[in-house]
């Protein structure tokens, strides 16, 4: 969570990645969860992030609830309502596309207000307080490897910017 929560558009919120979902209930079969994943799992984070975050960004511009996720929904019911409601039809690849079109669109925007890796980031006590509840031991969040990943998964630069390949694979260039 610490990852989608520092790299959040509008700054540390639960409903931009809604990471937390894939630690407790839902799946994402299309991306290869297939079960929910073990909290505080090591490596994985950017790429967990990616996939919630674009979906999430999806949904919002659905107009869907997220809770829906709770519920067993997937991006390939999406895409079928997505065609009922429309007549369009779509695939998972681009309703995924789309998603991360909108999530860098916004990314975008903050860089033009000068936002960079710098700001992505936690309240040093989020970072620094070890967990101690159900089996965590004294874990903290290590963000910074978990922001390269994240980053190179992205398609962005160490400073957090879209690389222009980037932006031309998603049309934004």
């Amino acid at each position: 969570m610490a990852v989608g929560y520092a790299t959040s558009n509008r700054g540390a919120c639960h409903l931009t990645s809604s990471a937390y979902f894939f630690e407790k209930t839902a799946v994402m079969p299309e991306f290869g969860y297939e079960k929910p994943r073990a909290r505080y799992t090591e490596g994985g984070e950017g790429l967990l992030n990616f996939h919630a975050q674009n979906l999430m960004g999806l949904m919002d511009s659905l107009k869907m609830c997220k809770f829906t996720i709770y519920g067993g929904v997937n991006v390939t019911e999406i895409c079928e309502w997505y065609e009922a409601v429309t007549g369009v039809k779509t695939s998972v690849k681009e309703m995924a596309e789309t998603g991360e079109r909108i999530f860098n669109l916004k990314r975008l925007y903050n860089i033009r207000l000068g936002l960079r890796r710098k700001d992505d980031r936690l309240p040093e006590r989020i970072l620094s307080t070890p967990r101690r509840d159900e089996g965590t031991g004294d874990y903290t969040p290590d963000l910074e490897p978990m922001l390269d990943e994240y980053y190179r998964v992205r398609g962005w630069d160490n400073d957090g910017v879209p690389k222009p390949e980037t932006m031309k694979r998603l049309g934004l260039s």
